[in-house]
């Protein structure tokens, strides 16, 4: 089917759209999950060098990790600490402190 006679045309990851700026948005919003699974890799990396466990939630609980300790003969501590992420592509500079 020829959507373009309509003026609708295939965009980024095969959108159809009238609006050429979907792929834009598509793009940005890629952008932004990317950046989302990186902050929480990084978390992940120093829980992990300190010996502890780090648990991925999916996206619908709210959580991003879940952090479980342990203590010095390798046994796990009770409770939990729910960590959830707030990532940026840049933080905004304040004197010389970084602040989001």
């Amino acid at each position: 089917m020829n959507l373009t006679a309509f003026g609708i045309r295939r965009g980024c990851w095969g959108i159809w759209s009238h609006d050429p700026s979907t792929c834009q948005s598509a793009q940005a919003a890629h952008r932004q999950h990317v950046i989302a699974d990186l902050s929480v890799h990084h978390l992940e990396g120093y829980i992990l060098e300190e010996g502890h466990t780090a648990q991925r939630m999916g996206s619908d609980y709210g959580y991003d990790l879940v952090l479980r300790t342990f203590d010095k003969h390798g046994y796990i501590e009770p409770g939990a600490i729910y960590f959830q992420l707030k990532a940026m592509e840049k933080l905004s500079e304040s004197g010389r402190d970084y602040v989001f």
